[in-house]
C-alpha cells in the first residue's frame, strides 16, 4: 500500500520511519514503486489507446479515400487521353480546330461590339499574309 500511495498520514511515517533503518526494506519499497509506477504507465497508455471499431472505422474512411483519389486520377487521365490524344495523333488537325474556335471566339465578341467587318477584314488579312487567299 505505501508503494502504490495508499497509506494514511500515521501509517505512511511509520512505514519511513522503519526504512530509514532497514536496507532491506528500503530496496523492496524502491523496487515495488518502480513497478507500480510501470502498471499505472502501461493502464494509463491502454486507456489512452483506441478501441478496435474506431481502428477499423479510419482503416475504412482511409480506404474510401485511396479509391477516390484513384478513381479521380483514372478520370484525369482518361480526360487527358480525350484531350490530348488527337493533339498528338493529328496536330495539324488540331491546330486547325483549334483556330477555329478561337476564330469563332473572336467572331462572337465582333459581333457583341458591332465589329463584324472588321473582324472579317482582320480574317483576310491573316490569310493573305499566310498564303491561303490569293487576292
Amino acid at each position: 500500500m505505501y508503494a502504490e500511495g495508499g497509506l494514511d498520514r500515521p501509517g505512511r511515517e511509520a512505514v519511513e520511519a522503519h526504512l530509514k533503518t532497514c536496507e532491506t526494506c528500503r530496496k523492496i519499497a524502491e523496487y515495488l514503486r518502480d513497478v507500480t509506477l510501470a502498471v499505472r504507465t502501461l493502464r494509463d497508455e491502454a486507456a489512452m489507446a483506441p478501441d478496435a471499431a474506431w481502428l477499423a472505422r479510419v482503416a475504412r474512411q482511409k480506404a474510401t479515400e485511396r479509391r477516390g483519389l484513384r478513381s479521380l486520377a483514372a478520370r484525369a487521365s482518361s480526360w487527358v487521353d480525350d484531350v490530348l490524344g488527337p493533339v498528338v495523333e493529328r496536330p495539324a488537325e488540331a491546330l486547325l480546330a483549334s483556330g477555329l474556335v478561337l476564330w469563332l471566339a473572336v467572331l462572337n465578341v465582333a459581333g457583341t461590339l458591332g465589329l463584324e467587318r472588321l473582324a472579317a477584314k482582320l480574317a483576310a488579312l491573316a490569310l493573305v499574309r499566310m498564303g491561303l487567299l490569293g487576292i
